[in-house]
């Protein structure tokens, strides 16, 4: 055979062996049928398919870089949500920023949008219950947008929320607590009770319409049971009616001054003093600080030392000094300023003595000082008669006079 002849017969296998010409092999083909069918079942193929996905999400991500996640958001596919969101979530769990918890929010919510029981069976199958705690509340505030008694249904799913979420729905709860008021208090303590428990260090008080003739007295004593109002950390909410003596007190004040000292009095814890300051938006802050002084001094002794054991008023010594400030005598406001430092003579006494600021007088400060009695801990008191230019041996007499037993 010639080059020339063995070149032609080269090229002519090859060709046929390209377009399919060759002989027919012994061994076995796979059905074409088959192949095709293989290459529609995404179980067929999940390698391919999950490089795939990850291939989406990182895409998404990077655009989310460049572009912000709230433009990307409305670009994404529903298929792609899921890779993306577990692609983000897997880049921030042991540690969210503000930015990393708000581009999760979004697309989840974006995703609801799209696909809500796809986001939704995703957000409830999640082992990981901070991971589950954003899906759901994403969705809630999706849902909340058309429907927010199917959102809050969503929300109350969560036994408690650890992560600071509050401003994504807190329209969904002023909406839901209006209307509540509207229609009874028992609606508004059902929502109260139903909202999950708070793990975080931030709450919001819920701005109520409260309509005219509400049972204030009937929404105290049911929130005191179901939310932080009694001073219970278990039952500490989210959200909850803001101020509820406060908007007692506008349509009633001396009412709702005499609920909180008979249940002070009782033993019952109370966190009402945002009561004063709401009173001060209506009359103006004196004529509160005045109001409330003389409230403060016209209880008698008892009165006032369940009311400073049981309630948040000692949280702010300086807000206290006002009122005492604005007593009508000024009798009343020493037997008050000693009774304070009676309520805090063990533990907190170093604080406590911050109530004689207003008392100008060195003189009379000690005078007040030494009607203690059985001071068992004089750590802050020594320093604080040092720095008032005590001598040193008038502070040991001092502190021997208040150590000593109290008399009945």
């Amino acid at each position: 055979m010639s080059g020339k002849e063995c070149m032609i017969l080269l090229v002519t296998f090859a060709a046929g062996a390209g377009a399919g010409w060759l002989a027919k092999s012994d061994a076995p083909t796979a059905d074409p049928r088959a192949t095709k069918a293989a290459e529609r079942n995404p179980a067929a193929r999940p390698g391919r398919e999950a490089s795939a996905q990850a291939k989406a999400a990182r895409h998404w991500m990077d655009r989310i870089e460049t572009s912000g996640v709230r433009e990307v958001a409305k670009e994404v596919p529903p298929g792609d949500f899921k890779a993306l969101v577990e692609g983000l979530m897997a880049t921030v769990w042991g540690g969210m920023s503000d930015k990393q918890l708000e581009q999760l929010v979004v697309l989840i919510a974006d995703w609801a949008g799209k696909d809500l029981d796809g986001a939704l069976a995703w957000a409830r199958g999640l082992e990981n219950p901070k991971q589950r705690e954003v899906g759901l509340v994403s969705i809630a505030m999706k849902v909340a947008e058309t429907d927010p008694k199917a959102a809050f249904e969503i929300y109350a799913e969560l036994d408690e929320v650890t992560t600071d979420t509050g401003n994504y729905l807190s329209e969904m709860m002023q909406t839901l607590y209006n209307d509540a008021a509207k229609q009874s208090v028992e609606a508004m303590l059902n929502l109260a009770a139903r909202t999950p428990r708070n793990g975080t260090s931030g709450s919001m008080g819920v701005y109520i319409d409260y309509p005219a003739g509400f049972d204030f007295r009937a929404l105290v004593d049911g929130l005191v049971k179901t939310t932080e109002l009694g001073g219970n950390h278990e039952l500490y909410k989210p959200f909850s009616p803001g101020d509820p003596f406060g908007a007692w007190a506008l349509r009633d004040a001396d009412a709702a001054f005499g609920y909180i000292v008979d249940q002070t009095s009782a033993g019952q814890h109370l966190r009402w003093s945002g009561m004063p300051y709401t009173l001060g938006k209506k009359w103006g802050s004196l004529e509160a600080d005045r109001w409330m002084g003389a409230k403060l001094a016209a209880l008698s002794a008892d009165e006032q030392r369940g009311l400073l054991a049981e309630s948040d008023l000692t949280h702010s010594t300086g807000t206290l000094r006002k009122y005492i400030m604005n007593m009508p005598t000024e009798e009343a406001a020493t037997e008050f300023r000693l009774l304070y430092l009676d309520t805090t003579k063990n533990g907190m006494l170093a604080h406590g003595l911050e109530i004689l600021n207003d008392v100008t007088d060195v003189q009379e400060r000690v005078a007040i000082v030494e009607r203690l009695r059985d001071v068992k801990n004089d750590f802050g008191l020594r320093p604080a008669l040092n720095n008032w230019g005590i001598p040193a041996d008038r502070i040991d007499q001092i502190i021997k006079t208040v150590s000593q037993p109290a008399t009945k």
